[in-house]
C-alpha cells in the first residue's frame, strides 16, 4: 500500500510540472532610426523581436512547517463521585523544514516575430528632413516622428499583413506617407478668420486664400446652466455654404437652416480654419496640429 501511495504522488507531481496557467506576456524590443531627405521614393525596414510569457509551475521545494505534538484527554472519575476530563499537553510546537509543492514563475519562449516595414513616399518630397523612429515589441509596432516642424507627416494608408511559420510570425507592414509644407499654411494662418458678423439666422466671415485646400470647420453649442450641448461640429462642406469673392479673402456666409441648426438664444460659436487631415488619414507628428489652424471663439447671449 505504501509502494502504490509513492508511485501516484510521483504521478501526481509530474502531471503538475507541465501543467501551467499563463500569466504574463513579455517581449523583447527592436528599434530603428533613420533620418529621411526626400531622395528615395521607397525604404525597407525589417525589426525583429521574441515574444515570451511567464507560466506558474508547480514544483517541488522545501518549505516551513508548524507542528504542534496533539493533546491528549482522558476521562478520570472518583469512586462512587463526578467524572471529569483531564487533559496533558505532550510539549510545545516546533518548526520543521520538509519537503512541498509550490508555485514558481517561469518564463518560456512562445514566438518569434519578423516585421518588414516599407515606406512608399508621394511624390511632394523637396527639403524634407524628417526623423522615423520605429519600435518593434513583441506583436505591437509603432512609430514616431521627430519633426523637423516644416512639414505635416501623412500617413494616408496603412497596409499589414500577417503569416505565422512554425513559431515564427511574418509581418509585412507597407506605410503610404506624403509630406505637406507648413509654409502657406502658416501664411493662411497670419492672416485668420476676419469680419465675423451673425444676422439672424447668417453667419458670415471671411477667410484668406490660399494655393492650398484647407478646411474650416464649425462648432455651435447651446449654452445652459450646468453643461453645454453641442448641436453642430463638423467640417464645412461646400453645399453648407455660399463663397464670395473678396479680393486676398473669400467671404463665406452660412444659413443655419441650410446646416439643419435652430439658432439658439444663448450660444457659442466656435470656428477653426486651417489645415486637417483628411478621413482616413493619420498624421504622424500631430504635436504639429496645433499650430497649423487659427480659432475663433465667440459667444452670443
Amino acid at each position: 500500500m505504501k509502494v502504490k501511495s509513492i508511485i501516484l504522488a510521483i504521478v501526481l507531481l509530474s502531471i503538475s510540472a507541465f501543467a501551467n496557467t499563463e500569466s504574463k506576456v513579455q517581449s523583447t524590443e527592436d528599434r530603428y532610426t533613420f533620418l529621411y531627405s526626400g531622395m528615395d521614393a521607397q525604404r525597407s525596414v525589417t525589426l525583429n523581436t521574441e515574444v515570451m510569457r511567464t507560466e506558474m509551475r508547480t514544483v517541488q521545494s522545501w518549505c516551513q512547517r508548524r507542528f504542534c505534538p496533539p493533546t491528549r484527554c482522558r476521562r478520570v472519575c472518583r469512586p462512587n463521585g463526578p467524572c471529569r476530563r483531564v487533559c496533558n499537553r505532550p510539549g510545545p510546537c516546533r518548526v520543521r523544514t520538509v519537503r512541498c509543492m509550490r508555485q514558481v514563475p517561469v518564463q518560456v519562449f512562445d514566438h518569434s516575430v519578423e516585421n518588414v516595414v516599407t515606406f512608399f513616399f508621394g511624390q511632394s518630397r523637396q527639403g524634407v528632413s524628417e526623423e522615423f523612429n520605429l519600435k518593434q515589441s513583441g506583436d505591437n509596432f509603432s512609430l514616431d516622428i521627430d519633426s523637423s516642424k516644416r512639414f505635416v507627416v501623412l500617413m494616408d494608408r496603412e497596409e499589414v499583413s500577417r503569416r505565422r511559420q512554425g513559431n515564427r510570425d511574418l509581418v509585412t507592414t507597407n506605410l503610404f506617407v506624403n509630406f505637406v509644407d507648413v509654409a502657406p499654411i502658416f501664411t493662411s494662418k497670419s492672416e485668420g478668420i476676419q469680419n465675423i458678423d451673425l444676422k439672424g439666422k447668417l453667419l458670415s466671415f471671411d477667410i484668406p486664400k490660399s494655393s492650398m485646400n484647407l478646411t474650416t470647420k464649425l462648432k455651435i453649442l447651446r449654452r445652459k446652466v450646468g453643461s453645454d450641448r453641442v448641436v453642430f461640429n463638423r467640417a464645412l462642406g461646400q453645399n453648407d455654404y455660399t463663397i464670395e469673392d473678396n479680393g486676398d479673402f473669400n467671404r463665406l456666409t452660412i444659413d443655419f437652416n441650410r446646416i439643419g441648426v435652430t439658432r439658439p438664444k444663448k450660444m457659442t460659436i466656435e470656428l477653426r480654419h486651417g489645415f486637417f487631415a483628411k478621413p482616413g488619414q493619420k498624421v504622424l507628428n500631430a504635436n504639429e496640429l496645433k499650430r497649423l489652424y487659427d480659432v475663433r471663439i465667440i459667444k452670443y447671449k
